[in-house]
């Protein structure tokens, strides 16, 4: 394995499943990936200690990455090899709040320490400095291909938003997806049915929203425009939140319970 990848492409193209999934290759018992071993449950459970989907928030971000190189000078706990995920990767951008904790990374990664891979995920990595760029195997993903069809599981949510009592709408998020993957494919798919309907309340979805996707997305755009902007952010907080290893079952019952109260 290379130490450092750079998996790059539009959102919902798979690059944070896949860090996911080179992470349970890394950490697995028999080295294939069998999600089943003690490693690879820990990896997908968010708790194997040699496995960091590192901290992204702007605030502090240099001294985060600085104390993330002191734990590199140690041997993994107990896997094979340490992975460290940046997800955003364009967070370490250079400005003004975080304009060092790129540099501070980057002399790790011209020297990386060993049994230690880096994986950046982006879908801005343009906005990556050079010197980062050129110091990583780049991994591009294409987008998803369109479709007409509505998932099951987001069919769900649209159940859980309406159910009419707490405990109706707990008992439809609790079929929602359990596994962190398909929760995450799952709030992107709501991201992009909200941003339909968006476009199609406002009249504007000629050209941007596939005929298609217009008529799955009335349901949605019946709401008004605010609540839709609301729901849009909300899902992108779901979506960090899953990354960051946040149980899926609390982020899709904090993200239903926070659609139904901005819906009206």
């Amino acid at each position: 394995l290379h130490h450092a990848y750079l998996f790059e492409g539009p959102s919902g193209s798979g690059k944070a499943a896949a860090a996911r999934e080179l992470s349970r290759l890394v950490e697995c018992e028999t080295r294939v990936g069998c999600g089943e071993c003690v490693g690879c449950r820990k990896v997908d459970a968010g708790t194997h200690p040699d496995v960091t989907w590192f901290d992204m928030t702007p605030k502090g971000l240099t001294e985060r990455v600085r104390e993330l190189l002191t734990t590199l000078g140690f041997r993994p706990h107990e896997g094979r090899a340490r992975v460290v995920v940046f997800d955003p990767a364009h967070g370490l951008a250079p400005v003004a709040e975080r304009a060092e904790a790129a540099n501070v990374l980057l002399k790790t990664l011209e020297e990386p320490p060993a049994d230690t891979h880096f994986i950046l995920v982006t879908a801005e990595p343009k906005r990556l400095p050079v010197t980062v760029l050129s110091r990583c195997q780049r991994i591009r993903f294409a987008p998803p291909p369109e479709s007409s069809e509505v998932p099951e599981a987001l069919a769900g949510v649209e159940r859980a938003v309406g159910a009419a009592s707490a405990a109706a709408m707990f008992e439809a998020v609790g079929e929602l997806a359990a596994d962190r993957d398909d929760a995450v494919e799952l709030v992107l798919s709501l991201w992009k049915r909200l941003r339909d309907a968006l476009l199609v309340r406002e009249s504007v979805a000629d050209g941007r929203v596939p005929s298609t996707r217009v008529e799955a997305a009335r349901a949605f755009a019946a709401w008004p425009a605010a609540s839709l902007l609301t729901a849009l952010r909300a899902t992108d907080e779901a979506t960090e939140a899953l990354r960051g290893n946040v149980a899926p079952s609390l982020v899709l019952e904090h993200l239903v319970l926070t659609l139904r109260e901005v819906r009206a």
